[in-house]
């Protein structure tokens, strides 16, 4: 990395970058927010130590979420950059974090896992964002994608 430059503004001119090229050659840029990560989430200990009785439900539900403010904190210097795209309209947003947070996020849904690890979705997981590709898998072209959990 040049010396004197931060990751995150590295990762943002790169971005830019990156948008501008693509765009240059006539694409539409569609960006999926990363998933909300789970920092304490591993599903097969959780599951593990749910089995052998060393884990509660409610630690699980524990383990398997994250605070909004901790979320947005953590996700602040790579949002900077991907808010100005969206903001100039350079690209389409597509936005999981409406389908799995409120006041919280969680992997867990009715006791169904929807993360593998902290940050990798199950089928599950998937199977519960599938919808939100429909704008850009169609071309109706939602300027952001960000439908309502279920």
């Amino acid at each position: 990395m040049p010396r004197g430059v931060s990751q995150s503004a590295l990762f943002g001119a790169a971005l830019k970058l990156t948008v501008a090229e693509l765009k240059g050659e006539g694409h539409e840029v569609y960006l999926l927010r990363q998933v909300p990560e789970m920092p304490q989430f591993d599903s097969v200990r959780v599951a593990r130590d749910l089995a052998y009785g060393r884990l509660t439900p409610d630690q699980a539900r524990v383990l398997a979420s994250v605070r909004m403010p901790a979320l947005r904190d953590r996700n602040r210097l790579a949002e900077v950059s991907i808010g100005q795209l969206v903001a100039d309209r350079q690209v389409r947003l597509i936005d999981p974090w409406p389908r799995l947070c409120r006041d919280s996020c969680s992997g867990m849904v009715q006791g169904a896992s929807l993360y593998f690890d902290n940050n990798h979705m199950t089928y599950e997981g998937s199977v519960r964002l599938r919808d939100l590709f429909i704008p850009f898998m169609s071309g109706s072209g939602a300027t952001n994608i960000a439908a309502a959990r279920p």
